[in-house]
């Protein structure tokens, strides 16, 4: 069963993408800051865990610190890890500006603008954990 370690800051939105996830076969752990992802990936790579988080699907915009700024955390220490992110704002034709561009060496598989629906959300997952 494949993990994936949702990271929303909206407790409802995390919960109820959470359960979306379960339903289509997946491992789910939840985290409700980029701190908190920062800290959860560390936890999972740690030496002799035999868990891994395959995909990390990160809410853009959140309190303290940003989805982006996350996923840069975490990179440096998991270079290999793979992210979808959330947001509901539009990116309005940016996911191909010299910013999210960047990110696609990071591990950027996609973006999901919310409400989105559960078979967009498992076509996402699917193709970010086949790449």
């Amino acid at each position: 069963m494949k993990t994936i370690l949702l990271v929303e800051d909206d407790a409802i939105i995390s919960e109820t993408i959470g359960e979306l996830l379960s339903m289509l076969g997946y491992r789910v752990l939840t985290a409700n800051s980029g701190a908190d992802a920062i800290c959860l990936h560390a936890d999972v790579g740690a030496e002799g865990r035999c868990e891994s988080i395959e995909l990390t699907i990160m809410d853009i915009l959140m309190p303290n610190m940003s989805g982006l700024d996350a996923i840069r955390h975490i990179t440096d220490a998991a270079p290999e890890a793979k992210f979808i992110l959330i947001s509901g704002l539009s990116l309005n034709g940016k996911e191909e500006d010299e910013h999210y561009a960047s990110l696609k060496l990071l591990g950027y598989r996609g973006f999901l603008q919310k409400p989105f629906t559960i078979s967009a959300l498992a076509f996402m997952v699917r193709a970010a954990l086949d790449t």
